[in-house]
Parts: C-alpha cells; structure tokens; sequence
C-alpha cells in the first residue's frame, strides 16, 4: 500500500494530531516584527532516503532568525508571517547550537511579494537529490458549494497522472510542479499513476470540505517504496 498516512496541516488538525509538538518540536524566537505575507512549513523529506533516521529533525532559519527547531518528516505547520521582499531560507540538521546553525542541508533565496500566501517545502527532486521549493496557495473563493484541490509532486518519482473517481484529472505532473482544480465539496477517490500508466493501488477516499484547498503533497521515493502523501488545508478567503 502507497498510500501509508495523511497528515492534516489545518490549525484544527495540527491541535488533535500533535504533528506540531512531536518529539520536542518547537519555535524559536522572532527578533524583528513580523510582516503580512502568510507561510507554511513542511518538511517532506524522509530520512532513510538518506541513509538517516527517518524522522530527519531539522532547524530552520529565515533570514537571521532561528524560526523553529527539531522539526520532524511529516511536519506542516504555519510558519511566521514575511515582509515583502527577498528572504534567505536556511534548513539545517537540528543541534543545539544557538540560532538554528547546524549542518547546513539546504539555502535558497525566495522572493515575496503583497498578496502571496506561500507554501515552503524541503523535499526529494525526481533523481533522488533535495530541494527547498517555494508554492503560492490559491486561497481566493472557489464558489457555493465548492473545494479546491491541490496536487504537488514533491517526490523521486517521475512524472505522474492524477486520477480522481477513475479518471485523469491532473495529467503529467512533474517534480516540482503543482496545479489545483475546483470540484463540488464531497469525498473522491483519488489515485496516482505512472504518467500514462495504470494507478499504483487502490488510492484515498480524500473529503473536500466547501470553503477550502486541500493540498496533497507527494513525498518520499517510489523504488525505496517511502513514496506517500501529506496533506494540508487552508480556509479560502
């Protein structure tokens, strides 16, 4: 089965869950004012791809400050709020050292503009390497009685077909894409093949609540068989 967890990201879910304070997760200290542009963190990477624990806590850091610490795989969790402008990202394997500066694993410069509300994600690229990619979130009002949904293919996998209730929905979707549809609320089966193939199992029965964008994240790595999704869900405006 491919389909092992689904972990809810939502504030509600993250309360019930505990995803946000597992195994001594935790913030750190803001030591400038914060901005307007909503964040969300989530760590995709599975460490025994690496050859590590598969939890892989990590700190992160933005800009000069240490945002949180001992981050485990699994985690989504709201991030601080940005300032328009350029920011520098800093993922690192979680240590004690003072402000989030442990073994650097990944750095990348985002740009934020007004009016973005954003995703960042430290996950595999399709050749088995690890990337920091930065998502904007369609949280703009899908309609009466409608959700939306959005797939990311943060994975080693190549490129893949989403298919909701037996039918392709997303073609060809690659790693480190991303594309959303709004559909009426309700439950739908939803499966991933191989771009062109037959689906890998029998999928998730996923709810797609009026009034919200269900984000599917594709993780892990299909041939070590750690291949498996996240999910998120954000209140649209």
């Amino acid at each position: 089965m491919f389909f092992k967890q689904i972990v809810l990201g939502s504030s509600l879910a993250l309360a019930l869950s505990g995803v946000a304070v597992a195994d001594g997760w935790k913030w750190g200290h803001f030591k400038s004012k914060p901005g307007s542009i909503p964040t969300r963190l989530v760590h995709g990477i599975d460490g025994t791809d690496l050859g590590l624990n598969q939890a892989l806590p990590v700190d992160i850091r933005i800009g000069h400050r240490c945002i949180a610490r001992k981050v485990p795989f699994g985690t989504i969790a709201e991030g601080p709020k940005l300032k328009p402008g350029t920011h520098r990202v800093r993922v690192s394997l979680a240590s004690n050292r003072k402000g989030c500066r442990g073994t650097l694993v990944l750095s990348q410069t985002i740009d934020v503009n007004f009016g973005d509300n954003l995703s960042l994600v430290a996950h595999q690229t399709d050749d088995g390497g690890i990337r920091l990619s930065k998502f904007t979130n369609d949280v703009r009002d899908a309609g009466v009685g409608n959700a939306r949904v959005t797939v990311r293919h943060t994975a080693d996998a190549p490129a893949v077909d989403i298919l909701v209730e037996g039918g392709v929905a997303i073609p060809g979707l690659a790693n480190p894409q991303s594309s959303k549809l709004d559909v009426p609320a309700n439950t739908y089966n939803v499966q991933i093949a191989p771009a062109g193939g037959a689906p890998l199992d029998a999928g998730v029965d996923l709810p797609l609540p009026e009034g919200a964008n269900t984000i599917v994240y594709a993780v892990g790595s299909l041939n070590s068989g750690s291949f498996d999704l996240l999910v998120d869900q954000l209140p649209l405006n």
